[in-house]
């Protein structure tokens, strides 16, 4: 089932505000002003009548909780427009602290949520510093060991508040890029630093 993931962001009352993502490298993500760069990845890998899976991270925080009622809204309102099947948001309550032990519980409580056959969209825009680290380690963590599981998209929402305008990336290669780091560290290939700097280009 199509599954998409985001943390929902801090900003305080009146800083999170609708904007129009210039989609760069995926023009799937194409879309109008939105608060949520996950919004433009369910508009653009979902078919009309789709069933998916909504997985949102709300930190135990008064501007979290505020900022994911608007994210209720906006998703409930895509899913009327494109008729798309969710039985719900399934939020994972998560403390409002970076200690390593918090992101752990993140960790777990994402992996624990993803299912098999998934197939994995995520926002690494919002959250603490460390956010993106862990979101990315349950995606790989679940591609590998969940039975016909897979990473489709992960973006990152830019904005620039000097010229006023914002841009979406498509990050699914950092993803893919991992992955042949590994077989290239534990396929014993020889000399995988050449392998490497030819799968890089350069």
């Amino acid at each position: 089932m199509k599954t998409f993931i985001s943390f929902i962001p801090r900003q305080p009352e009146g800083r999170l505000a609708a904007v129009t993502y210039e989609p760069v490298d995926n023009e799937l993500l194409a879309y109008g002003p939105t608060c949520f760069p996950i919004i433009p990845v369910i508009n653009g890998y979902c078919e009309e009548g789709e069933t998916i899976r909504m997985l949102l991270i709300v930190e135990d925080y008064e501007n979290c909780r505020r900022n994911a009622d608007v994210f209720r809204r906006e998703f409930k309102d895509l899913c009327e427009k494109k008729k798309l099947n969710c039985a719900g948001i399934e939020e994972l309550s998560v403390p409002f602290d970076d200690s390593a032990a918090t992101h752990i519980a993140t960790f777990r409580a994402l992996t624990e949520n993803i299912h098999d056959g998934d197939e994995l969209h995520a926002c690494i825009t919002y959250g603490s510093k460390p956010s993106p680290m862990v979101e990315l380690m349950a995606l790989r963590y679940a591609r590998q060991l969940k039975k016909g599981t897979y990473i489709s998209c992960v973006v990152y929402g830019q904005i620039d508040h000097l010229t006023h305008t914002a841009k979406i990336y498509d990050e699914t290669p950092l993803a893919k890029l991992d992955d042949m780091m590994r077989v290239l560290i534990d396929g014993k290939i020889p000399n995988p630093e050449r392998m490497l700097s030819h799968i890089l280009g350069r």
